[in-house]
């Protein structure tokens, strides 16, 4: 009904109004219903634990990585955070779309304990474009909408339960996850498949987890491995974000006069004479991969890049890029060999660690002298 008067929707506006009335008397009796029914927070931790952790597989699902600066930064998942919003009780959670242009989407979310009176809205957006700076089509635009509202709710939980409640829970579930000693061989297998189905080969896991090798992984790695799974299927983080693609090795011009390697052979270097003690050699340049148990080398460079890898790079002043794992002789044959300045040769493992393809097991020094020797 239209006022001839003011022009006004009368009745528009008494439903408006009846509408917000009726919402406001919903909330207070959800608020009254809490306070005489107050939750039990014994009872929350017990029944979020059992359901968190009632599988492995809810258990995996419940935390989520992401790659950081060349590090893994973990937390509780949208999946754990249903668990403790049903299990907290008294709580109403909603999400809307609050934006979008045309690079993002936003999605902002309220999470409102009943009980205690506390609110808190958080605002999550996601990118619409792809790497080349297109905009998505309208379907994977609704798909990355509702990817930042579950993340948006997601924060918002999280911020209204206090961490001191459900923080040891997520420790729980990411050991529940992961397994132990006995579970670590069928578990790092099964991660290595499941991202081998979604196209990311074993080089670019690798390379993410900064290892040589399968044998290399260990319990701390197949719980990154699990949340940057969840992450990615949350939408906090997509396949070339969490595994940069591995540069492929494009092979050297050859010589003349040189002869070329045989077939399986991974551009093996021609052996070299040995130098004359105290001689200067001059670097050459070859292939990062360029490796031959006949060719000598002349240390370069010693560094660990990360100390819970428990591992050593080694740079040679041919090109080689190596490492070397738990093996206190061999760091110390090296050590020696680059402060002497002594010519070496190496045995070791070929890998499928494009950056380092050899985990050195052995250096032989090519005068047969003790490294402590003087030369």
């Amino acid at each position: 009904m239209v006022n001839e008067q003011t022009g006004e929707l009368v009745e528009v506006a008494a439903e408006a109004g009846g509408l917000e009335a009726q919402t406001r008397g919903e909330i207070d009796i959800q608020i009254r219903t809490a306070r005489s029914y107050p939750r039990s927070v014994s009872k929350f931790v017990s029944e979020v634990l059992s359901l968190a952790t009632l599988n492995q597989e809810t258990a995996a699902a419940c935390f989520y990585a992401l790659p950081r600066d060349g590090k893994s930064v973990s937390g509780p998942s949208a999946r754990l955070a249903e668990i403790v919003a049903s299990c907290w009780g008294h709580m109403r959670v909603e999400a809307r779309i609050s934006g979008e242009d045309e690079h993002f989407v936003m999605s902002r979310a309220m999470a409102w304990d009943l009980q205690n009176n506390v609110a808190i809205a958080f605002e999550a957006r996601r990118r619409i474009t792809n790497k080349k700076g297109q905009r998505f089509n309208d379907d994977m635009i609704a798909v990355t909408a509702n990817a930042a509202s579950s993340i948006a709710i997601r924060n918002a939980i999280f911020k209204v339960v206090p961490s001191a409640f459900w923080r040891p829970i997520f420790e729980a579930c990411r050991r529940a996850a992961v397994g132990d000693q006995k579970t670590l061989a069928d578990r790092r297998a099964a991660s290595l498949e499941y991202f081998q189905k979604m196209g990311i080969d074993q080089a670019r896991v690798f390379t993410l987890l900064g290892v040589t090798g399968i044998e290399d992984i260990n319990l701390e790695h197949v719980g990154t491995l699990l949340g940057l799974a969840n992450a990615i299927r949350e939408g906090d983080t997509n396949i070339d974000e969490a595994f940069p693609p591995v540069a492929k090795t494009v092979p050297m011009p050859q010589a003349k006069g040189e002869t070329k390697p045989a077939t399986g052979e991974m551009n093996a270097l021609p052996a070299e004479p040995t130098p004359t003690p105290g001689a200067t050699t001059t670097p050459r340049q070859v292939q990062a991969i360029a490796w031959a148990p006949s060719a000598v080398f002349h240390v370069a460079k010693i560094e660990r890049p990360d100390p819970l890898k428990n591992g050593h790079k080694v740079t040679m002043v041919e090109g080689l890029v190596a490492h070397t794992y738990h093996i206190d002789t061999v760091v110390q044959d090296l050590m020696a060999a680059a402060v002497k300045n002594r010519a070496i040769r190496l045995e070791g493992t070929l890998t499928t660690f494009a950056p380092a393809p050899l985990r050195i097991e052995k250096v032989i020094f090519v005068d047969d002298r003790e490294p402590g020797q003087e030369g």
